[in-house]
């Protein structure tokens, strides 16, 4: 619960548990708890919501960034020639001919 609003509900949400109980009419008393659970159930939907939402950006830039690894070229002396390779595939031994701008 690191987003202040969740927070905030959260609290409001155990407030109106606490003051359900103090309720001088009786069926407002009975029902009482009926606001602090919806309070509950959005606080849990949004939490869901948004921990849905950072894994769905969390995969889309994991995806990103292995394609960037496989697409990026890199020149490399190797075994006396110049060439080019994905940088996943470079090992010791191999030279780096390093250009301004990477």
């Amino acid at each position: 619960m690191q987003n202040r609003s969740t927070v905030l509900v959260t609290k409001d949400m155990f407030v109106l548990f606490v003051c359900a109980g103090g309720v001088e009419d009786e069926g407002e008393a009975q029902a009482g708890w009926i606001e602090g659970a919806a309070i509950l159930f959005s606080v849990i939907i949004v939490v869901l919501v948004t921990a849905f939402n950072d894994w769905s950006k969390e995969k889309q830039f994991r995806g990103l960034q292995s394609r960037i690894e496989q697409e990026q070229k890199f020149t490399v002396i190797r075994k006396g020639q110049v060439i080019q390779i994905p940088v996943a595939e470079i090992v010791v031994g191999d030279i780096a001919q390093i250009k301004y701008g990477e």
